[in-house]
């Protein structure tokens, strides 16, 4: 028999339900995903309450005096950090049902013996 009449093998081994992939390894990205994402919310949180404490602290006994215009760099250096955190968070969540999705959808595709 020829070699060219031998199928090609798949570069993983398939687990044990026919899954060309590693359900405990998806989980656990899964769940980091989850933790990090949580991470980013609070370290958002505490940042915003930071920030309204620096603003306060910095900008308030000067009175009124002070213009909105002093003002904007400070409000738009923490708004943004709080954003950036906030989005990070949602983008990690969204990291951790993809790898679900994507599982979902691999397991509704594959050709059912």
């Amino acid at each position: 028999m020829t070699t060219a009449s031998i199928p090609p093998q798949p570069k993983s081994a398939p687990e044990a339900d026919g899954a060309s992939y590693n359900l405990g390894r998806l989980l656990r990205v899964s769940a980091n995903a989850t933790l990090i994402s949580w991470l980013f919310a609070i370290v958002g949180v505490l940042g915003s309450a930071w920030g309204i404490f620096a603003l306060y602290t910095t900008y308030i006994p000067w009175g009124p005096r002070d213009s909105i215009a002093e003002m904007a760099p400070g409000v738009l250096i923490v708004a943004f950090f709080v954003l950036q955190c906030f989005f990070f968070s949602v983008l990690m969540r969204a990291v951790a049902e993809s790898v679900f999705v994507i599982r979902d959808i691999e397991e509704n595709t594959r050709p059912h013996d």
